[in-house]
């Protein structure tokens, strides 16, 4: 029952995530690719990976190294999650700052450009 769970949050989480991050259009390749990288590399590798090391060392090596992998696994994930958070907290900050520094230069008396070249100038002068 618990595999069955955590499957199906593993796998709602990396088709949405994979819908996310893809080009427009091309949302349904990239859950193709993400399908095709689990059940064919993933599933592959791992079972003639973990029969070989399963047969030369056991079980209990076996399931140590997979929960090592994982555990490997959820540390880059939270690094790397973190890393992407920041740079886009980063990027927002800096077009907030691009914005508000055109705003405060179109409404700045003394900036090069003035307020009658400005777009919003009738708007402006019917307030003043």
């Amino acid at each position: 029952p618990l595999h069955g769970v955590t499957f199906a949050i593993m796998w709602s989480t990396s088709t949405k995530y994979a819908a996310d991050i893809a080009p427009p259009g091309l949302g349904a390749t990239m859950q193709g690719l993400v399908s095709g990288l689990h059940f064919g590399l993933g599933q592959g590798l791992g079972a003639l990976i973990g029969g070989a090391v399963y047969e030369i060392h056991g079980p209990r090596f076996t399931f140590r190294v997979s929960a090592g992998i994982a555990l490997a696994a959820l540390i880059i994930l939270i690094i790397s999650q973190s890393i992407s958070n920041r740079v886009r907290i980063l990027q927002a900050k800096a077009q907030s700052k691009a914005v508000y520094s055109m705003l405060t230069d179109e409404l700045d008396p003394e900036s090069e450009s003035s307020l009658s070249d400005s777009p919003n100038s009738q708007l402006l002068n019917e307030f003043q």
